[in-house]
């Protein structure tokens, strides 16, 4: 079976130097799978439950996770900061009123890593007497820099990420908006290539809508309905493993609608997705299609079935 270099943020993450959704660029064979390995990460990033969405990796390993938005949280290193000291968090959902990290990290050494992290990073409770996405919240991203080196290998990871995601809801119905961009960067030592970087940018609009049975703050549905809309951009570089384990350096570039039909989703299901698919189509008419049975998800490009792990 294929296997594709996964990034995980490429999540959120997400950014750039492109600074909107637009252009050209055509899905392809060789750019399909990762264009679809970059999308699902996204997509998996969103709720599942009465809770926030998952952050990118790369600020989850750097400190700023959801449970680190809580009033206990502190700074990982001595370069980042956050305010205010003892935030408010008065319906005890573990996001407070109002949360803002600030990332001021140029070439800061420390356990066997060189850091450049620059900019800022916002929580906000939209309704502090309301516990869970049903009082809504909005994370708002302006880091034009985040990046880490090791000393030892000279090999450097990190990205860039700059827009909002927010969420709001009802007991039985949740919506999730997102205009957002990212980079990614990342170097590697191959056997079969040496030294080679990883170095592309995407962005994303989401209008994300579930209808779902009531639950607790910070569980997750049991069933429901999701209805979906947006946009999506990849451009640039990445590495390909094939089914005998070859490395290639590809570049690959696509913009990109997105839609759902019929999506349904179960928690019994193995795939968490019961029936419907995903639908991404470029600007010269290039599908990515991704259906969903329950316990297994079939992924197709211009009806072509792909290999590959996505979801």
């Amino acid at each position: 079976m294929k296997k594709h270099i996964a990034i995980l943020f490429v999540i959120a993450g997400s950014l750039s130097t492109v600074s909107c959704i637009g252009g050209g660029g055509a899905l392809t064979a060789d750019s399909a799978p990762q264009i679809m390995t970059t999308f699902a990460t996204l997509v998996g990033q969103l709720p599942k439950g009465n809770k926030t969405a998952t952050l990118p990796s790369d600020l989850n390993s750097g400190g700023v996770t959801v449970s680190s938005l809580e009033m206990k949280a502190s700074p990982r290193l001595s370069c980042e900061s956050s305010t205010p000291a003892s935030p408010v968090d008065a319906d005890g959902d573990g996001i407070a009123l109002l949360k803002q990290y600030t990332f001021n990290c140029s070439s800061y050494v420390g356990s066997g890593y060189t850091y450049n992290h620059l900019g800022t990073f916002k929580s906000i409770d939209n309704n502090d007497s309301v516990p869970g996405l049903k009082g809504g919240y909005r994370f708002e991203f302006d880091i034009p820099t985040w990046t880490s080196t090791e000393i030892s290998s000279d090999l450097t990871s990190g990205g860039s990420y700059s827009g909002y995601w927010e969420g709001s809801g009802t007991d039985t119905t949740s919506e999730y908006k997102s205009d957002y961009h990212g980079s990614y960067y990342a170097d590697y030592d191959i056997a079969s290539l040496g030294k080679v970087s990883v170095d592309y940018d995407f962005s994303h609009q989401f209008d994300v809508k579930y209808t779902h049975n009531s639950t607790a703050v910070g569980a997750n549905w049991s069933s429901g309905s999701m209805e979906a809309t947006g946009a999506f951009m990849f451009d640039g570089q990445f590495v390909d493993e094939d089914s005998n384990g070859v490395h290639r350096l590809k570049n690959g570039q696509a913009t990109m609608t997105w839609k759902t039909e019929n999506v349904t989703f179960d928690s019994g299901c193995a795939k968490w997705y019961k029936t419907g698919r995903f639908l991404l189509t470029d600007t010269g008419g290039n599908k990515l299609r991704t259906e969903f049975n329950c316990t297994e998800v079939k992924v197709y490009f211009n009806d072509k079935e792909l290999d590959g792990n996505f979801w």
